[in-house]
């Protein structure tokens, strides 16, 4: 085994021991050694699992096994995040990428105490979340490069790159989508006609993303409310740091407004929040490229819905430890709501608003 935190690594052997048992079981919940399990669930990407020994309290993330790697990413965000005193993630323990107990790495973490972020925020967790937000991009790489920490994943520093995977996308399931419904037949019309604007629009484009013109900041990369703790202390922390690391802040901006986990909020909160947020120092391109992000990314969810669809009826497109459970019904309503959102970004710029200003 791999252990970053070697005082750690008889309790992680434990935890992992008991888990493999519990899921060989298929028990979600027991109790091993007077140690209470409990699985929680997590992303489809990973398995999560409370554990509460006496009156501590741990989080076990197991993770897939792919090319990310999903597990060192996190714990090396983590351990960053420790070492510059930043309170904005909870403690990493330790790190097992030897998949010698189970057949994935796992990270092992302090339990963050609070309630995870959703629904109608009030103003000060809105004020908490920008507040986090604004901490996390101010660690930039030239100041801070500790940890020996990657770059985000998906920030590509490239438009181009996000337009060819969704022509990939639209490749592998636009047909499909065609056939369902005359529903889908015009969504699939909506989406070619996002894709040629966007095309048009990148081709076009002047302002460059690319990592040796972008002052790289410390990026979560998956701004799921679901990933955002709300604490008694009033401050927002995050979890599921797995494709954290150095990315464009602009990016991540563009993703607060456009992220399907942020469809629940108001217009003078997205408002609000964009109003608010202060740049990184040395970035003085930075509302330019928000610009161009949030054509990009506001087309780039439509897409992401439509795979996610697709995979209802033939499975999923790649490993996953947890099977969402949704009601097909409700993606089809989010796909249709995603491509309107879009629409309405494209809409907005050819009436002659700024879309740094848009909401």
């Amino acid at each position: 085994m791999i252990y970053r935190n070697t005082n750690q690594s008889d309790l992680i052997a434990n935890c992992l021991t008991a888990v493999a048992w519990g899921r060989k079981a298929g028990r979600e919940s027991f109790e091993k050694e007077g140690i209470l399990y409990q699985s929680i669930g997590g992303g489809a990407n990973n398995a999560l699992y409370q554990i509460r020994d006496g009156s501590q309290l741990y989080a076990l993330k197991l993770c897939i096994r792919d090319n990310r790697h999903r597990a060192e990413r996190e714990f090396k965000a983590l351990r960053m995040l420790q070492q510059t005193d930043a309170d904005l993630a909870p403690q990493a323990l330790a790190l097992d990428v030897s998949c010698s107990i189970l057949p994935n790495p796992a990270v092992l973490y302090r339990w963050l105490p609070g309630e995870t972020l959703g629904g109608q925020l009030s103003q000060p967790q809105l004020t908490a979340l920008l507040g986090s937000i604004q901490k996390m991009h101010s660690f930039q790489q030239q100041d801070y490069d500790l940890a020996n920490l990657p770059d985000a994943w998906f920030h590509w520093f490239d438009y181009a790159a996000y337009l060819r995977t969704m022509k990939d996308f639209m490749e592998a399931y636009g047909s499909w989508l065609a056939r369902n419904s005359a529903v889908g037949r015009t969504l699939q019309i909506r989406l070619k006609a996002l894709l040629h604007q966007l095309q048009e629009a990148v081709a076009g484009c002047k302002i460059e993303p690319s990592r040796q013109l972008v002052p790289l900041s410390l990026c979560h990369v998956d701004f799921n409310l679901s990933n955002a703790v709300y604490g008694d202390d009033g401050k927002v922390r995050w979890v599921d740091w797995e494709y954290a690391g150095w990315g464009d802040p602009a990016l991540e901006v563009a993703e607060l407004r456009w992220h399907a986990a942020m469809e629940q909020f108001r217009d003078d909160q997205h408002a609000w929040l964009r109003d608010s947020y202060r740049p990184p120092q040395r970035d003085a391109a930075f509302w330019q490229r928000v610009a161009v992000w949030d054509q990009v990314i506001s087309v780039h969810w439509p897409f992401l819905v439509l795979r996610w669809l697709y995979s209802l009826e033939h499975g999923p497109d790649r490993p996953r430890l947890i099977q969402p459970q949704v009601d097909p019904s409700q993606l089809w309503e989010r796909l249709s709501f995603q491509v309107e959102r879009a629409e309405k970004v494209f809409q907005e710029i050819s009436d002659g608003d700024q879309p740094v200003t848009r909401f």
